[in-house]
């Protein structure tokens, strides 16, 4: 993987491996500017932490590490609502 070097690096690792995953990349968008950028990143994340928590405001706001108010807010400034994630916890895997 490193070539002629004698050390790898980060970059050498595989995407999946670095943590980067396709919706990362799609979200970092490509001309963006920041705020953009970092809505769309929000976005996915906070969504995808939702339906991991199954619409659990309370457990999403204790693994990202804020209080339940700001991810409220969060969530209204994003246009995302935690019931959609319970919603789809009732109706089971599609």
């Amino acid at each position: 993987l490193a070539g002629a070097r004698a050390q790898l690096g980060i970059s050498d690792l595989p995407d999946a491996v670095r943590g980067v995953s396709d919706a990362t990349v799609e979200a970092a968008g490509s001309g963006d500017d920041y705020e953009a950028a970092r809505a769309r990143f929000d976005r996915i994340y906070f969504t995808n932490l939702l339906h991991r928590c199954d619409g659990s405001v309370t457990a999403a706001a204790q693994i990202a590490g804020i209080s339940r108010g700001h991810l409220h807010r969060r969530l209204n400034e994003l246009g995302l609502d935690a019931e959609d994630a319970r919603q789809q916890r009732r109706q089971g895997p599609t």
